[in-house]
């Protein structure tokens, strides 16, 4: 799902500050989907379809804004098709393609292809002179099998200067990297760090391999983390997987690892996002630096000495924390956290359902009722409920990768440096 044309409508809640979440802002019974009813996901199915079918008589340059959102489209519902394969076969014998369209190339064949397009891959990776389309080339050609040593050898000659941008620094470290873990220090520090003062934090804590769901917790202004009704601690299961994944310094990424800033929620006007209330989270470069640190640090222009100070003094020297900054330099906007009114079946095949993926935005879990339209259970309106809850709706959302482990981040990868980092930071009565 596309996290772009919303319409926001921000509204702050200012309400007592609660020890345990026990109540709904927005009721279940309330949300409706037209999109969700079962003749209409009949109709955009056929409909998409017969716009994939088109692309192979589609090569007309003049096609190209039609042709890259059905690529998306197909990309972003998983739907594979020989008609894609030689759409992508075409386009890339072509030699004028605009880096736009050649973008959408290879998040199509990230998706959907690798080692089928080695060749071609190859040679846009040799010519291309944009950074992000040549890291994406880069990543397909690593997944098809080559190897790290021809990729940085390329890396070299094209780019001299490669140790200066992130985006090919970042590249040269993960095609070389054996395996990942973040300190144990690092972890307590995050869950403990006092990004602002008054401020709710949302860390959304995942695994290096984005197909296996990740946690979200919820840490209030005093330091605590939020609870239910019955003392259990709030967590909800949330995705940040792109169908490109490619990492979340590209566009159409994963969600970049880093610090975010929390500005309010807003309900959407996409069909696919449904009426669920989205978190909206901004990068740096996406908004000013006074309206990313909420009026608290007044500067005329980013620097990343301003990121890496909201940073523990322990985790300053991680490059995968950078992320957020680099990404919102690069260009990345539209992150947001919100739920699905996609058609689950599209994914029942993969490790993450019941959730569904996006193209880098954080996404949680909504099943509803084909027939009526109803939402029948939402871990969105579990986020949105537990965040409107507090007393105040800006902050800062921390994404955050633990390992490479082959599992979803539960409750008991986290209980421990959660219970420790409460009895460091939190004072009250």
């Amino acid at each position: 799902m596309a996290c772009t044309h919303y319409l926001i409508l921000i509204v702050i809640f200012f309400l007592a500050s609660q020890d345990l979440y026990s109540q709904n802002i927005v009721d279940i019974k309330s949300l409706y989907s037209n999109h969700v009813l079962k003749t209409n996901r009949e109709i955009y199915k056929e409909e998409l379809s017969r716009r994939i079918s088109s692309l192979s008589q589609e090569i007309n340059i003049n096609n190209e804004k039609t042709c890259i959102e059905t690529l998306e489209e197909a990309s972003l519902n998983l739907i594979y098709s020989d008609d894609i394969k030689i759409y992508l076969k075409r386009i890339l014998l072509q030699k004028t393609n605009s880096e736009r369209m050649e973008r959408a190339v290879l998040e199509t064949v990230n998706t959907f292809y690798p080692g089928i397009f080695f060749n071609e891959i190859k040679e846009v990776f040799s010519n291309t002179n944009n950074i992000n389309n040549f890291v994406a080339a880069g990543f397909y050609l690593y997944k098809s099998g080559c190897i790290p040593d021809t990729l940085f050898n390329i890396t070299n000659k094209r780019f001299p200067d490669w140790k200066s941008e992130y985006a090919l620094t970042r590249f040269i470290k993960e095609i070389g990297e054996k395996s990942f873990s973040i300190e144990t220090q690092s972890i307590l520090d995050l869950l403990k760090q006092n990004f602002q003062q008054d401020k709710i934090v949302i860390y959304s804590i995942h695994r290096k391999n984005r197909k296996f769901p990740g946690l979200t917790i919820i840490k209030k202004p005093d330091g605590r983390f939020l609870r239910n009704s019955d003392g259990s601690l709030f967590s909800i299961q949330q995705l940040a997987l792109s169908t490109t994944r490619l990492p979340g310094y590209l566009h159409n990424g994963d969600t970049p690892q880093g610090i975010y800033s929390l500005v309010g929620f807003y309900v959407s006007s996409t069909p696919s996002i449904g009426p669920t209330p989205a978190l909206i989270a901004r990068l740096p470069f996406e908004v000013n630096v006074n309206t990313y640190f909420h009026g608290l640090l007044n500067k005329s222009q980013w620097d990343i000495d301003s990121y890496r100070n909201m940073l523990p003094q322990s985790c300053q020297n991680i490059p995968e924390l950078y992320e957020a900054y680099h990404a919102g330099k690069y260009g990345r906007r539209l992150i947001v956290m919100h739920g699905s009114a996609d058609d689950i079946s599209f994914y029942s095949n993969q490790d993450y359902y019941p959730l569904t993926p996006s193209k880098g935005c954080l996404t949680a879990m909504e099943i509803w009722d084909e027939t009526s339209g109803k939402l029948i259970e939402s871990d969105q309106l579990k986020l949105f409920n537990a965040y409107a809850s507090v007393k105040t709706t800006n902050g800062f959302l921390v994404v955050f990768e633990l390992d490479d482990s082959n599992n979803p981040v539960i409750l008991e990868d986290i209980i421990q440096f959660i219970n420790e980092a409460e009895k460091l930071t939190y004072i009250g009565k």
